[in-house]
């Protein structure tokens, strides 16, 4: 009788122990009652305090371009679609073209990529619990036809909080290597002047704001693909190379910049005309990488939404992709895995 007591509760253990490291670890393909339409190159933030993933806008494969706000919630994993008020919305591709406040639940949106050319835009603030929009610049300012670019928010370092544009092609196919700020209280924009060695200029690059500094990584030249890491302090005023060839893949990287460990998450790329699968970690403290996994799913992407929730699942929605016919084609799968220990 007490060998059974004793049996029993370690067999449920073991079973579910199993369970639970086997949906853990692997991918997790979400079905959702509604879902956006197949596109990549969305703009997306994830939103803590309600445990929900954003996305605006995107493009498909077929050249549709969207201006449309959809909302995933976490805890019922469903999209649903967001009614936004105040000022229009283009439509565009908007990867990389806006960044969240999350003490303030606000996002920033610059930038708009149409017809494989840099349009003309106006900087947008979304106050996300509102679902309202207002603008805060128009689209006559200087410099404002950018695509390729990067935008980080910078909440200490200058003397207002500050939207941190770097890089991007303009509407004449010049990439740049300059940063632009805008300052948001003032509403005034201007190109910071910097000094010494700057990284090359480029266009499709990771950007995030860590410790006030701005942080380089990757990116896209002429010549093709750039596998460098730059830090830029605001304080001095200066440019330092961080790293040079870092295992991460070609350009046009979906990537997650997540502050609880101060690293960034990176997923899939464009290198030439392939996609890329590649899923990787890089801790900005420790300055070193590691792959998280090199499974099939959800396949070599580019262009995908990626976040990671606050229970430490990683998300993917979106993306283009290359079938087997050697053919471009989006997606609108949501896919999920744990990256917990």
């Amino acid at each position: 009788m007490k060998i059974t007591k004793f049996l029993i509760p370690v067999f449920v253990a073991f079973i579910v122990f199993s369970c639970s490291s086997e949906d853990d670890i692997s991918w997790k393909e979400i079905s959702s009652s509604e879902t956006p339409s197949v596109r990549y190159d969305t703009c997306s933030f994830y939103q803590e305090s309600n445990n929900s993933f954003y996305i605006i806008g995107g493009r498909s494969s077929q050249n549709q371009r969207y201006n449309d706000v959809w909302k995933f919630s976490i805890a019922d994993k469903e999209w649903s679609k967001v009614s936004v008020s105040g000022t229009s919305l283009d439509s565009g591709g908007r990867m990389n073209y806006c960044v969240y406040d999350d003490k303030n639940d606000i996002a920033y949106l610059y930038g708009k990529n149409g017809s494989g050319n840099a349009l003309p835009s106006n900087i947008l603030k979304y106050y996300v619990n509102q679902n309202k929009l207002e603008e805060l610049a128009s689209s006559s300012i200087p410099d404002t036809s950018l695509r390729g670019h990067s935008i980080s928010l910078l909440k200490s370092g200058l003397s207002e909080p500050s939207l941190i544009i770097f890089g991007g092609e303009d509407a004449g196919g010049t990439i740049n290597n300059d940063i632009r700020v805008f300052s948001i209280n003032s509403k005034t924009f201007e190109k910071l002047n910097v000094s010494g060695t700057k990284p090359s200029p480029r266009t499709f690059h990771t950007a995030a704001i860590s410790d006030s500094k701005l942080i380089i990584i990757g990116g896209k030249a002429n010549s093709g693909a750039i596998n460098d890491i730059w830090s830029f302090d605001f304080t001095t005023k200066k440019w330092t190379q961080v790293n040079s060839n870092i295992p991460l893949k070609g350009y046009y990287n979906s990537s997650f910049y997540n502050k609880n460990n101060n690293s960034i998450l990176f997923y899939g790329g464009k290198n030439s005309n392939d996609n890329l699968s590649n899923f990787l970690k890089y801790d900005i403290n420790e300055n070193s990488w590691e792959t998280i996994d090199n499974s099939p799913k959800p396949g070599a992407l580019s262009g995908s939404a990626i976040f990671v929730s606050k229970n430490e699942y990683f998300y993917i929605f979106g993306g283009n992709f290359l079938n087997d016919k050697n053919e471009s084609t989006s997606t609108n799968k949501t896919w999920s895995y744990f990256l917990g220990n």
